[in-house]
């Protein structure tokens, strides 16, 4: 259940800093389409080749491998300095993504076959509430600004004219390490 729990919660922590992505980046509509994009094709084409290497090397080594890549790409989402590195990055998540569930399903499988009643419904709810969890959690933390990520490479945009949106709102950060919903927890300041 624990495995479900976390990888809802990362995944809802990304999608937490879509916007923060798109304003990092000063992507339009359709960069951002392909950044998303990005992480769909990683997931299937994740899924596509590791039905074979999952029953090779077993469920455990790879929802192992897949939750480390996921959570370093999370954490280096906010971090890489441009964007066709970030569409890197966001294919690995979501081929980590991919990984992940794929195993994690499979061994879920394999524990409902062995005590003999169904659990999957269960299993996945935990997914739901990991996500619920970590979009409250992401948000709250965006929200109050307590773990902003390191983001030296973002542009300042200074402009003097105070009805401006994104007005300077990038700053220094405190937080640098901790889990990725840390890590990802970046808000734009407002200018004081």
């Amino acid at each position: 259940m624990a495995v479900f729990f976390i990888a809802g919660m990362m995944y809802a922590s990304w999608g937490v800093h879509v916007p923060t992505v798109r304003d990092c980046f000063h992507l339009n509509a359709a960069m951002l389409s392909l950044a998303l994009f990005a992480v769909a094709g990683g997931s299937i084409g994740a899924m596509v080749a590791n039905g074979s290497w999952i029953a090779r090397v077993g469920t455990r080594l790879a929802y192992l491998t897949g939750g480390l890549v996921m959570a370093d790409c999370a954490a280096l989402i906010l971090v890489v300095p441009t964007y066709w590195l970030l569409l890197v990055v966001l294919a690995c998540f979501g081929a980590g993504m991919a990984t992940l569930e794929v195993a994690m399903n499979a061994e879920a499988s394999a524990v409902e076959r062995a005590v003999g009643k169904p659990i999957m419904s269960s299993l996945h709810g935990m997914f739901s509430i990991g996500g619920m969890f970590g979009a409250a959690v992401g948000g709250a933390l965006v929200l109050l600004a307590s773990c902003p990520a390191v983001l030296p490479h973002v542009p300042h945009d200074e402009h003097h004219d105070a009805a401006t949106p994104r007005a300077n709102r990038w700053r220094s950060a405190r937080c640098t390490t901790g889990p990725p919903i840390c890590a990802m927890s970046s808000w734009p300041r407002p200018r004081s």
